[in-house]
C-alpha cells in the first residue's frame, strides 16, 4: 500500500529559533515537509500563492501583516489552511478571533513560560497542523449554519449548550450575530479552548449581536433571552442564587484530567440542575462525547449540526455513535460575508511585533 505523501508545510514567522527548531523537527519526520519559509506578510501571501500548501502556520505577530481581511481574502482565492501561532498572555487573543472569524482553521499558544523550543509546544503545533490538513479545503468558508429556532422555542425555559472545539468558533461567529435580540431559553456556550480565546470571543461578539452575550461569571442568573461564555480556564456547574433561581458557579480546571475531561464535566454539573440541551458544533473531541450521554440520559434532547456548517465533523460521529438518538440541526444561510470583510480592523504593534491596540470602526 503506498504511503500517504507528507503534509506540506510554509512556516511564516518572525523567530528564527523557532524556524531553526521546525527545520530540525521536520527533518527527523516523515509526515510533514517544509516548502518554504516567509519572513513578513507580502511574502508570504506571494509564495503560498506560489506553492500552495497544504498549511500555512502564521505568526499572529508576522511583520507587516495588515489584519484579517487580507487572510480572508487568501483563505477565499487560495483555499489555504491556517493556523495562527502566538504566545499566550501578550495581547494576541481578540487578533486570533477575528482571523478565525476570516477562516483560519485553528490555533496553537506558546505559554509564555515555554521556549519556542517547548516539546509541549512542538508537539501541539505539528498535531494541530497535520488535523487541520485534514480539513477539506471546499469546507473552509462554511455558508450554512444551525437553525436554532425551533429548538429554543420549544424548550423556552431550559438550558441550550453548544458544543465544540476546532472549527467551532467560526461557527459562532457566523451564528449569533443571526439570532434576534430576544430569544427563547438560554443559550450557554462551552468549548475547548483556551480561557483567553473564549474570554476574546465573548467580547468579540457582543457588540456584533443584538442578542446579549457575554462571558460567565459567578452568580451570573440562567435567564431566557441571554448568552453566556463559559470560560475556558473553569469547570462550571450551576447552584441555587438567594431568589432560588440557578445561577453560575466557577472552579478551576485541574492541571490534569484524571477525574475526567473538562466539558463531560460541565455538561454533568449542568444537567443535575436544570434540563438541559446540547447542540454539537465542529470538532475533534473528545471531549463532549460522555457528557452528550449524560445529558441524553438526562432527558434532554441532543442534537448535531450539519457538516456542512463547520471545519471537523469528528466530534459530532463520535456524539452520534455515542447517542444513536441524536438529531441533525436543519440549516440556514450564514451571513453574506465575515464580519471582517465588512469591518475595518486596524491592528497597532511596537517594533518586537507585540501588539499595542486593535480598532474596530
Amino acid at each position: 500500500m503506498p504511503q500517504p505523501s507528507p503534509t506540506r508545510f510554509l512556516l511564516a514567522h518572525a523567530s528564527p529559533l523557532l524556524v531553526e527548531v521546525l527545520r530540525q523537527e521536520i527533518h527527523q519526520r516523515d509526515d510533514v515537509t517544509l516548502v518554504g519559509v516567509c519572513r513578513d506578510w507580502q511574502q508570504t501571501y506571494h509564495t503560498a500563492c506560489d506553492l500552495q500548501p497544504d498549511i500555512l502556520m502564521l505568526d499572529a505577530a508576522l511583520p507587516g501583516l495588515p489584519g484579517p481581511g487580507s487572510l480572508a481574502e487568501l483563505i477565499a482565492a487560495q483555499r489555504q489552511r491556517v493556523i495562527l501561532s502566538a504566545t499566550d498572555g501578550c495581547g494576541f487573543a481578540a487578533d486570533i478571533v477575528s482571523y478565525l472569524e476570516a477562516g483560519a482553521v485553528d490555533f496553537v499558544l506558546r505559554r509564555p513560560e515555554h521556549t519556542w523550543t517547548n516539546p509541549t509546544f512542538l508537539g501541539s503545533l505539528f498535531d494541530r497542523a497535520l488535523l487541520a490538513a485534514s480539513v477539506p479545503p471546499e469546507a473552509l468558508r462554511p455558508r450554512v449554519v444551525p437553525d436554532l429556532g425551533r429548538l429554543l422555542a420549544a424548550h423556552p425555559e431550559d438550558l441550550c449548550v453548544l458544543l465544540g472545539d476546532v472549527g467551532a468558533a467560526g461557527t459562532l461567529l457566523q451564528l449569533l450575530p443571526r439570532l434576534e435580540r430576544e430569544i427563547p431559553g438560554t443559550l450557554c456556550v462551552a468549548l475547548s479552548l483556551p480561557g483567553a480565546i473564549t474570554r476574546a470571543l465573548a467580547r468579540y461578539l457582543a457588540p456584533r449581536c443584538a442578542v446579549p452575550v457575554r462571558e460567565a461569571h459567578p452568580g451570573d442568573l440562567v435567564m431566557p433571552g441571554k448568552v453566556l461564555v463559559l470560560p475556558g480556564s473553569f469547570l462550571a456547574s450551576l447552584r441555587p442564587a438567594h431568589d432560588s433561581r440557578p445561577a453560575v458557579f466557577l472552579t478551576p480546571r485541574e492541571p490534569d484530567y484524571r477525574n475526567g475531561l473538562p466539558l463531560d464535566r460541565t455538561l454533568a454539573a449542568l444537567t443535575e440542575q436544570m434540563r438541559t440541551h446540547l447542540v454539537v458544533l465542529s470538532g475533534a473531541g473528545p471531549d463532549g462525547i460522555e457528557g452528550a450521554a449524560t445529558v441524553h440520559a438526562a432527558g434532554g434532547e441532543v442534537w448535531v449540526a450539519s457538516a456542512a456548517c463547520g471545519l471537523l465533523p469528528n466530534l459530532g460521529n463520535a456524539v452520534r455513535a455515542r447517542v444513536p438518538t441524536a438529531g441533525e440541526l436543519p440549516t440556514r444561510g450564514a451571513l453574506p460575508a465575515a464580519l471582517s470583510d465588512r469591518v475595518t480592523v486596524t491592528i497597532s504593534r511596537g517594533a518586537a511585533g507585540q501588539r499595542l491596540g486593535i480598532a474596530v470602526a
